[in-house]
C-alpha cells in the first residue's frame, strides 16, 4: 500500500506540476498577446499620425500652390488693364500713303533737295 500511496503521491505531484506549467504558459500566451496588441496600436497610432502629418503638410503646399496662381493670375490681370500704346515706327523712306499721285518719302525730298541746291550753286 505505501507503495501505491507514493505513486498515487507522485501522480499528483505531476499532475500538480503540470498543472502549474500549462497555467504559467497560459500566463505567459496572454502576456505576449496583450504586449503585440500594445505593439499593434502603438504602430497603427504611429502611422495614423503620420498620414495625417503628411495630409496636413500637403494641403498647406497646396494652399501655398493656389495663393501663388491667385497671384498670377492677378498680375496677368492687372497687366491686360494696362492700355499698350502701339506706334508705328518713323520710317524716312516710306510714301505718305495717301494715294497720291506724286507721293515721296521725306528721304527721296531730302535727296531731290540736296541735288536742286547743287544744280544752283
Amino acid at each position: 500500500m505505501k507503495e501505491r500511496a507514493i505513486v498515487i503521491d507522485e501522480e499528483e505531484t505531476n499532475k500538480v506540476m503540470i498543472h502549474d506549467k500549462v497555467a504559467q504558459a497560459r500566463e505567459k500566451t496572454s502576456f505576449a498577446v496583450q504586449k503585440l496588441k500594445d505593439e499593434n496600436r502603438d504602430l497603427r497610432n504611429r502611422i495614423h499620425k503620420e498620414i495625417q502629418e503628411g495630409l496636413q503638410r500637403k494641403k498647406e503646399e497646396e494652399e501655398v500652390e493656389y495663393r501663388r496662381r491667385q497671384e498670377l493670375i492677378r498680375q496677368v490681370r492687372e497687366l491686360e488693364k494696362i492700355p499698350i500704346v502701339r506706334t508705328k515706327g518713323f520710317d524716312p523712306t516710306e510714301a505718305g500713303g495717301h494715294g497720291l499721285l506724286d507721293e515721296m518719302s521725306i528721304a527721296e525730298l531730302r535727296e531731290r533737295i540736296e541735288y536742286n541746291k547743287r544744280l544752283f550753286e
